[in-house]
């Protein structure tokens, strides 16, 4: 162990702490739409916005094809930690996996998007927004990592 080895980790832990603060805090206090008209604020193209805010709403049903691709891939014997298959192969089945699972939630997204469409929905409604008052939880979580980073910059 060296001192610059120690200095890499606790800055990466420090980074690793503001990265899940940040999640934590947006995710308790804004709502999935307010983020979505966030995003359209900043100028990110609305059907990609609308995309991901259709994939999220799916995630139960993502749960389920996961399972799906689990029990096919146990019937077809596929074991991540058998020791005779290469890693390679098996790091590339899981990634396949994964795209698989992702590329069914854009569709499925997408689906729902173009029905919307089709039922009258465009681009020309009156959005609205929500204000959100942050919580005691939220201001408790915040100070404790910040105690955190400032006792991990201060004593290691």
């Amino acid at each position: 162990m060296t001192y610059e080895g120690l200095a890499f980790g606790s800055t990466l832990l420090a980074k690793f702490l503001v990265c899940i603060t940040s999640i934590v805090l947006l995710s308790s206090a804004t709502r999935l739409r307010d983020m979505v008209a966030a995003a359209d604020r900043i100028g990110i193209p609305r059907e990609f916005t609308l995309l991901l805010s259709m994939m999220v709403r799916y995630l139960f049903l993502f749960w389920a094809v996961l399972k799906r691709i689990r029990i096919a891939q146990q019937t077809r014997l596929f074991d991540i930690w058998n020791k005779d298959v290469s890693r390679k192969w098996v790091i590339e089945q899981i990634g396949n996996s994964m795209s698989s699972i992702f590329i069914r939630s854009y569709e499925q997204g997408e689906r729902t998007y173009i029905s919307m469409l089709c039922r009258g929905y465009g681009s020309g409604h009156e959005k609205s927004y929500y204000r959100t008052k942050i919580r005691t939880w939220d201001v408790f979580f915040l100070l404790l990592s910040a105690g955190c980073m400032l006792y991990i910059h201060l004593y290691v």
